[in-house]
């Protein structure tokens, strides 16, 4: 979950790519990711979590060349969290239409408010839950995350879903980071922006190459999952962060983009894509 960094999924050997799942909306239990795709098993990744500073000035200087226009969407920060999955899901409703960057900055103004919004969506939606089932809630958004979360290490796994209900919101003092899954992403912006969206997962990973190469060659769109080799996971095929290619072929992560950002993620030794999420 790497601060500039965040989220993992696993890609089974016998899933198959052309096996693209589409989201449906509803109030149930999350549905798991298909294939043997499980979540997260075991193996602590607390290093994943931390600050990653390489790259420094060339992340200073695309913010900074900034200061003077109008800032672009590339440049939504994580805020020095691991929460790239959410930061990249505002990058993919802002490309489709269903918020503005303008808007964006006016309600959010950061990740991490767009993170707290999730959270109290999500915490209401899984309180209502229990209280029609009378019973705990299991396969949900915010719990499937929860676990995936827990992954990271010890710090990000003290705390349970019924203590997370009763909190009412993640403490990023004490966590600086949340893991989505795959689903968690799709569910969201289907139920509170009304996008519906297809799951991806590839039978065979793609190389960090044939993810982006230039803004006309690359795998199209969206939000994707990535690995290093190993990954993470018992089995090392769990994906490690998420980033995203725009409509205009951009590859944005980290306030980078371009050459720039997969550069950075060379670096970071990323070297395969386990997943896309797209609108339908």
């Amino acid at each position: 979950m790497y601060k500039k960094n965040e989220t993992k999924s696993t890609a089974s050997p016998n899933c198959n790519s052309s096996k693209i799942l589409e989201t449906k909306q509803g109030r149930g239990p999350l549905s798991k990711f298909t294939c043997g795709r499980g979540l997260f098993k075991g193996s602590l990744r607390s290093e994943e979590m931390k600050p990653t500073v390489f790259n420094a000035s060339k992340e200073h200087d695309s913010v900074n060349k900034g200061v003077a226009q109008r800032m672009a969407k590339y440049q939504i920060s994580q805020d020095d969290k691991g929460i790239c999955g959410f930061t990249h899901m505002v990058q993919m409703l802002i490309d489709n239409g269903k918020i503005t960057l303008d808007g964006f900055n006016q309600t959010f103004k950061t990740s991490t408010a767009f993170a707290d919004e999730w959270f109290r969506v999500q915490i209401a939606h899984d309180r209502e839950l229990a209280q029609e089932n009378n019973k705990k809630v299991s396969a949900t958004a915010l719990n499937q995350s929860l676990k995936f979360t827990g992954g990271f290490g010890d710090e990000f796994n003290d705390i349970t879903l019924q203590e997370l209900l009763n909190a009412t919101s993640w403490n990023w003092a004490r966590r600086p980071g949340f893991a989505l899954t795959p689903e968690a992403v799709c569910d969201y912006v289907l139920r509170q922006y009304g996008m519906k969206m297809m799951i991806q997962p590839y039978h065979q990973n793609k190389s960090i190459d044939q993810l982006w190469t230039s803004k006309t060659n690359n795998l199209g769109p969206g939000m994707y999952g990535i690995k290093k080799t190993p990954g993470a996971g018992l089995n090392g095929d769990e994906i490690q962060h998420y980033v995203y290619i725009d409509k205009e072929g951009e590859l944005m992560t980290w306030q980078l983009k371009g050459q720039d950002a997969m550069d950075a993620l060379k670096q970071a030794g990323f070297t395969e894509a386990v997943v896309r999420l797209y609108p339908k």
